[in-house]
């Protein structure tokens, strides 16, 4: 089983941390104090909604799995781990003007199947596919995690999780 790393270093994370920790010392400890966050999601709440439509805080891998599986059993398994998981299936939502997490009642999470193995060179595409893929910003308020499992062959498939560093 083989791990690949989907994040690219950005100089912009380390100049939000540290902006967003001197606005936390300046204007945050009303809101840390009655917020249900930690400190360090606190922090990463506060970078993101600085820069609402960039993925800053997104953690993306893709797992190698050299190996025939059915596509079905992993998306269920995946789904009873989700039902499981508070972590998973953690929200954040803005209450009174400050951020409260949550976890989602435990309902079913679906996850896409992609299959690449049609095409010429099945890794190229799916690293294009998940440069895109992890582009997205994931929304506090509803699912803050992305997961797919992409078919490369019959016997190789590789699992994309990407998760906000929130949770």
């Amino acid at each position: 089983v083989g791990l690949r790393d989907l994040n690219e270093t950005s100089g912009a994370f380390g100049w939000t941390a540290i902006g967003v920790s001197v606005a936390l010392g300046v204007f945050g400890l009303e809101i840390y104090e009655r917020s249900n966050l930690t400190k360090a999601q606190l922090v990463f709440w506060l970078g993101q909604k600085l820069h609402p439509g960039l993925p800053l805080y997104n953690n993306g891998l893709g797992l190698v799995i050299p190996m025939r599986l059915e596509p079905e059993h992993f998306r269920r398994a995946f789904s009873h781990l989700v039902r499981g998981s508070d972590a998973l299936r953690t929200v954040i939502e803005v209450r009174d003007g400050v951020p409260q997490q949550r976890a989602n009642d435990a309902g079913a999470y679906t996850m896409d199947v992609v299959d690449f193995s049609s095409t010429t060179a099945p890794m190229a595409a799916f690293d294009a596919w998940a440069e895109e893929r992890i582009q997205k910003v994931l929304e506090f308020g509803e699912c803050l995690f992305d997961s797919a499992l992409v078919k490369l062959a019959d016997d190789k498939f590789v699992w994309y999780l990407n998760q906000h560093h929130v949770i």
